[in-house]
């Protein structure tokens, strides 16, 4: 899906990757505003029913960390992890008539009372989450976001401005809401319900007639390890009907267990990446604990180097570079501050009394460096 048009961003269907409709993904978020530019400003249009909330919170921290200003447009719904969304602009503009919805996110899991406890964890510390990011734009404090949250709230453009969800309405009359199956939700407002029964957005539905849409636009499933390259002809002309609520359920316990991962090494911003990738649970804590031990190391260089900057332990994370990168970088870093410092005081004489400190073995020594 391209999503960059004209230097703007159109974010417009599923927050994710979904079976059932077309949707954005935060690594094509990421690409395009890489190739907008850093530090231009530029202009998001919304028009989601929701999706992945892993994925809606990876594309509000990449607009959050962009350097321009960001204007994020709900054309004409931002719901569920949409509306997370939303809170990454600079400015949140809402068209008239246009809706934002925000609730507790959910999942479908089965299994033993073990993993059931597991998911019930990760959802409950992914809606804090989740509440952090609404109170940071509205000022309300978290509980009282997980009140609304709980409750499914379903704001007009005047209310969520007045609720500052959003901060200015733009009397250009909103578009028709995107496909999406707004049934699935608690207290979706009748016109909405409506306008998914008109027009037949049905997650069982859509799902049915997928096979049959035309050549060229068919989504092709992921390879697993049970897919093989090259089926049996009875698998062919007679394949065995997907479990989707199975599948669904799987890949929902998988991301909870990866989301529950990377919160605990202190990186809740990977989790979004991980699921993307697809990347099994036991690398997902492979790569969190590396990425946990970088930002432990730029914490530690920073201690005795302030100049050395606090993001570039992100910058680090996001290039995907080794630990043993890393500590050469900081030690490179530091032996440069050093050097500005010793040109600063060179007409110092040093005192006898004084012992001498092998600074760049010292240096050596607090990033873990042997050679």
């Amino acid at each position: 899906m391209d999503i960059l048009v004209g230097g703007e961003l159109y974010l417009y269907g599923a927050v994710g990757e979904s079976f059932w409709e077309e949707g954005f993904t935060s690594m094509e978020v990421v690409r395009a505003l890489a190739e907008v530019g850093r530090n231009t400003d530029v202009t998001v249009h919304l028009n989601s029913g929701g999706g992945n909330a892993f994925e809606g919170q990876g594309i509000y921290n990449a607009l959050r960390a962009h350097a321009g200003i960001v204007t994020v447009i709900v054309e004409g719904i931002a719901g569920s992890a949409a509306s997370i969304i939303t809170m990454g602009g600079s400015k949140v503009v809402m068209r008239r008539g246009s809706t934002m919805m925000i609730h507790d996110p959910s999942t479908i899991v089965r299994g033993t009372a073990a993993a059931l406890e597991r998911t019930v964890k990760a959802l409950n510390t992914v809606a804090d989450g989740m509440a952090d990011i609404y109170a940071a734009k509205t000022g309300k404090p978290a509980k009282t976001i997980r009140d609304d949250m709980r409750a499914e709230i379903w704001l007009t453009a005047d209310e969520a401005v007045a609720e500052s969800y959003a901060d200015s309405v733009d009397e250009t009359e909103a578009e028709e809401p995107t496909a999406f199956d707004y049934r699935i939700y608690q207290h979706t407002p009748e016109p909405i319900t409506a306008l998914s029964d008109a027009r037949g957005w049905s997650q069982s539905a859509t799902a049915k007639a997928a096979p049959t849409a035309p050549p060229g636009n068919e989504r092709k499933p992921k390879m697993t390890a049970q897919t093989t390259a090259e089926p049996k002809p009875a698998e062919t002309t007679n394949p065995a009907p997907v479990d989707i609520a199975a599948v669904t359920a799987a890949k929902n316990a998988a991301a909870a267990e990866i989301a529950e991962i990377c919160i605990a090494a202190g990186v809740p911003a990977m989790a979004s990446v991980l699921i993307k990738e697809g990347v099994s649970t036991a690398e997902a804590r492979t790569r969190a604990d590396g990425a946990k031990q970088i930002r432990a190391a730029v914490e530690d260089a920073r201690k005795s180097h302030p100049a050395i900057e606090a993001s570039l332990a992100d910058e680090f994370i996001q290039q995907g570079v080794s630990l043993d990168q890393v500590r050469s970088q900081l030690f490179q870093k530091m032996v440069a501050s050093q050097q500005a410092t010793a040109v600063n005081t060179w007409h110092q004489p040093a005192s006898k009394d004084v012992p001498r400190v092998d600074l760049v073995a010292d240096m050596k020594r607090r990033l873990g460096i042997t050679a």
